[in-house]
């Protein structure tokens, strides 16, 4: 059995393949419970809690910590030493900052890499199931738009008809693929907001951004990752007046 995860694919995108006649062979497509916010660290790890996969300190690998009242995380020397577990539960997988900027640089070239890695493990592997892992769809969902990540499916959808082909060929057995995703995706045009906008917003509201909750009107933003979002901590009192601005 492959199971295959797909990053930041919505169930709605995938139901309207199945009616243009891609992945044929799949059952139907069904909407998933995911986070909010919807994002891939906590995405994945509430998805595989039967796996005993614990928690996560943030929703990123770069999070503002309660404890020591600071952001940590993110950079080369603690990436790495964040407890994120539920990656090491896949057969194939980005692990490494620069396998997964590649995701967000040029989506279509990891995307064909994933597909290659997919392939020989599968090959190579005696495991009855493995599990394995594409990012680069939600780097093209970020970047391309959703018509460049569709192509890239039907890609996909062509690819794996074509690697159950091969599977019953070699091993004489037929491949069983479920496929599901951690979070799903939304295809508007976003605005940019730099740091200083944020800071005239807030001050107007006698707010201001910090990089730690020292006094009642403090803001710490987390700018990382979730390159359409951003996360934002406060005291209690503010939290209102913060995301009525986000929302602006």
């Amino acid at each position: 059995t492959l199971i295959l995860a797909l990053d930041g694919i919505d169930h709605t995108l995938m139901a309207e393949l199945r009616r243009e006649g891609y992945f044929k062979d799949f059952g139907a497509t069904y909407p998933l419970i995911s986070t909010f916010p919807s994002a891939t660290t906590i995405g994945f790890t509430g998805i595989f809690q039967p796996l005993n996969v614990g928690t996560v300190p943030g929703y990123e690998v770069r999070f503002f910590s309660k404890n020591e009242n600071r952001v940590i995380g993110g950079t080369p020397k603690d990436i790495y030493k964040i407890p994120i577990n539920y990656k090491y539960y896949f057969d194939v997988f980005r692990h490494t900052m620069q396998q997964k900027s590649l995701m967000y640089t040029f989506p279509g070239i990891a995307g064909r890499e994933d597909r290659i890695h997919i392939e020989n493990k599968l090959f190579e592997s005696s495991k009855r199931i493995l599990f394995t892992y594409i990012g680069s769809t939600d780097g093209s969902a970020h970047l391309l738009g959703r018509q460049r990540t569709k192509r890239y499916l039907i890609e996909l959808s062509k690819f794996l008809a074509d690697l159950k082909v091969r599977y019953e060929r070699e091993r004489g057995e037929p491949l069983k693929i479920v496929m599901f995703s951690d979070h799903g995706f939304e295809y508007t045009n976003l605005k940019t907001v730099s740091l200083g906008d944020m800071k005239k917003a807030l001050g107007a509201k006698g707010l201001q951004l910090n990089k730690t909750i020292e006094n009642p009107g403090d803001v710490v933003a987390v700018r990382f990752g979730l390159i359409s979002a951003a996360a934002f901590f406060t005291a209690e009192k503010n939290q209102a007046t913060v995301v009525a601005l986000s929302g602006d």
